[in-house]
């Protein structure tokens, strides 16, 4: 039997030095199921809010500008206020 584990909270976050990074909390857009420590973020222009960001799109979330820290269920039409993110200072 194989077991696969999911990525750990903050995980591959190997240093933070001073002045380089920065934590904040955000509000990730619902109906986007389960999002893992890891993913890369990008911000809805309209909304403020953030997504898993594609690889394609126009409505901003294409270009990623963060990292979620923590692993997060968005469950379908609710908004939630996720575990800090990360990103480039």
């Amino acid at each position: 039997m194989m077991i696969t584990e999911r990525v750990r909270d903050a995980s591959f976050i190997l240093t933070e030095l001073p002045r380089t990074l920065s934590r904040d909390t955000v509000t990730l857009e619902g109906g986007h199921g389960m999002l893992d420590a890891g993913t890369v973020l990008g911000k809805i222009s309209a909304s403020g809010k953030y997504i898993a960001s594609p690889a394609n799109g126009s409505d901003g979330s294409q270009v990623a500008v963060a990292v979620l820290v923590s692993a997060a269920l968005i469950e379908a039409r609710l908004d939630r206020t996720s575990a800090p993110k990360i990103h480039a200072a």
